[in-house]
């Protein structure tokens, strides 16, 4: 097989491949229902300017860590708590499933929180609240203060030493598990090299000891070391249901936060166009697109028809791959798009005009076409990278809807260098 038809395969397979990657976005809903499941899911997700969604202002409480503190030494404390909880928030997010949360810093202790598609944010509220401490500690002598169990376990009281034997920085991972005699919901844990062997030495040195597991002050369960447990692996049960421990999972995965958060402000939005107005856009938008590819095949008839068929396939890669990216379309993005097609229409009206002067200098049509096409791509190819570099600052120092026009700038840049 020569290099011609090696090239040709390729292209061929990248152009199917991401085509079929911007169906699911491009379907009516009737048509998308009729799909594998995981084919449907894998599809753009419109942001919260265009479909709505839930707003969070969280403020983190730094008093307690800040207490005592003044001056610059306050600052810094903040300033870490803050960025530390931002990291928290967003692993959390990413493990509830929730598609392209915003997550943003602002001011000195605030982090806005915006959740598109959201409307009901009750248990998103609930897992960001929760702190998640987890300690493990042995049981103290009678007289010292105490801890109670939850209400479901009744209103027992266990008096702990203070000093942590393990904390939930060595874990490594947990998940929802069910216990094999009872079937009921349980909490399954992996620490880490460094926890499993103080597990170990724990365990073995404390066999037939009560050993509580607390998480966020409250004792959740305190069962009694029956043998050593060498392996890094325990079980936290609770009389949970499936959703309350399959939740505390994922907060010990997610990790601690170094301070509460409460919940300042909360809000239910709706998108930024109404429905009339995204018909209109979409409308012109279509009248726009029919009117430029009407001018190409009038100025360059056959050649404006190659140039229109790779505006088609640029626009149908650009949403394929943004949807395998897990992007999420705001109306920023669309703006971006928009000018990466702009862009892409430059480019193809370069390479004609450089055609047609190659022609006119007596060229043949073959030489015509390489010569011209290799002198504007140059041209093209630097154009293009000096815009990657600038929307590569956007995207790097921006945040939120900046962020989402820099990303669907250099996808549409980088599949117009293909297209």
């Amino acid at each position: 097989m020569n290099r011609f038809w090696i090239r040709a395969v390729t292209y061929g397979l990248v152009i199917v491949l991401g085509l079929g990657a911007a169906l699911p976005s491009l379907l009516p809903p009737a048509w998308l229902s009729a799909l594998p499941a995981a084919y449907q899911s894998h599809s753009l997700t419109l942001g919260l300017d265009l479909q709505g969604g839930s707003h969070l202002l969280l403020k983190v409480d730094t008093d307690d860590l800040t207490r005592g503190k003044s001056g610059r030494e306050k600052a810094e404390i903040r300033d870490d708590a803050v960025a530390r909880s931002l990291e928290v928030v967003r692993r959390r997010l990413n493990e509830t499933g929730v598609v392209e949360p915003l997550i943003v810093r602002q001011g000195d202790d605030g982090i806005v929180v915006q959740l598109p598609g959201v409307t009901d944010p009750e248990r998103i509220k609930t897992l960001l609240g929760r702190t998640a401490k987890l300690s493990f500690h042995l049981l103290a002598e009678p007289g010292t203060p105490a801890r109670r169990l939850p209400a479901s376990e009744g209103d027992r009281v266990y008096p702990l030493k203070p000093l942590p034997l393990l904390d939930g920085g060595n874990l490594e991972d947990a998940r929802l598990g069910f216990e094999p005699r009872t079937g009921q919901p349980v909490v399954n844990f992996q620490l880490d090299n460094e926890g499993a062997r103080k597990f170990a030495e724990i365990t073995t040195h404390h066999v037939g000891d009560p050993f509580a597991v607390v998480l966020d002050g409250k004792v959740i369960t305190a069962p009694v070391i029956r043998s050593p447990i060498t392996a890094g692996r325990g079980q936290i049960s609770g009389g949970f249901d499936a959703r309350e421990a399959g939740d505390l999972a994922l907060l010990l995965r997610a990790g601690a936060l170094p301070a509460p958060l409460e919940v300042v402000e909360q809000r239910t939005v709706g998108p930024d166009l109404g429905g009339d107005q995204i018909r209109m856009g979409v409308a012109t938008g279509l009248i726009g697109a029919a009117l430029v590819l009407a001018f190409m095949v009038l100025a360059y008839r056959r050649w404006g028809l190659i140039a229109n068929t790779a505006l088609v396939i640029n626009l149908g890669l650009v949403i394929g791959l943004l949807a395998s990216l897990g992007a999420t379309l705001t109306l920023p993005g669309i703006a971006g798009l928009i000018l990466s097609v702009g862009m892409a229409v430059d480019a193809n009206i370069l390479i004609n005009e450089r055609i047609r002067e190659e022609a006119r200098r007596g060229r043949s049509g073959q030489g015509a076409l390489r010569a011209g096409f290799q002198r504007a791509y140059a041209t093209i190819l630097d154009s293009n990278i000096t815009t990657l570099i600038a929307v590569g600052l956007l995207f790097q120092f921006g945040a939120g809807p900046v962020r989402g026009f820099a990303v669907t700038m250099a996808v549409g840049l980088v599949v117009s260098l293909f297209t």
